[in-house]
This record gives C-alpha cells, sequence and structure tokens, in this order.
C-alpha cells in the first residue's frame, strides 16, 4: 500500500494525459459553479481524485519500473 513505483516515460506519459484531461474538465464546469463551501468541496474531492488517479496508473503494468 505504501510502496512508490518508479515511472517508466510510458506511465509519465499516461498520468500527463490524465492531468490534462482532467484540468479540461475542471476547467469547463468550474465557470459554472457559485463561489461556497459546494465549490471548495468538489475542488477538494478532484485533489483526492487526481492522488488516487494517479497512483492507480502508476501502478498499472508497464507504467513502473521498479517498486521501491
Amino acid at each position: 500500500m505504501f510502496e512508490t513505483h518508479k515511472l517508466t516515460e510510458e506511465g509519465f506519459s499516461e498520468v500527463a494525459i490524465f492531468k490534462d484531461t482532467l484540468k479540461e474538465a475542471v476547467d469547463k464546469v468550474e465557470s459554472l459553479m457559485a463561489e461556497g463551501r459546494e465549490k471548495s468541496l468538489f475542488k477538494t474531492n478532484l485533489e483526492t481524485a487526481l492522488f488516487w488517479g494517479k497512483k492507480a496508473i502508476a501502478g498499472k503494468e508497464g507504467n513502473y519500473s521498479e517498486i521501491v
């Protein structure tokens, strides 16, 4: 659970695609939201999703060279 995956070039590329795609989606919907607690929670939960998404991509076979 607490292992670190050393990413390969393909892993770095997939993480970059994931981050760019998520950023595009957030940019489109964020302007639709009023400032406030709900928007703040939206952003907080996206940060959590980004963390776990990157971890899932890093753990995909072929996306890492070793586990330390």
